[in-house]
């Protein structure tokens, strides 16, 4: 579901699930993190 924020705003995502071996893989490629992530230069 796409979040809508203003400047100045912020949210927490509470995601649950099966439990992970590795968590920190959540935040290293190839994780999508953001759409502009999918543009390459």
């Amino acid at each position: 579901m796409p979040v809508a924020l203003l400047p100045g705003e912020s949210t927490v995502f509470m995601i649950t699930g099966a439990v992970l071996k590795d968590p920190e893989a959540l935040g290293r490629h190839p994780v999508l993190r953001c759409v502009n992530d999918t543009v390459t230069r």
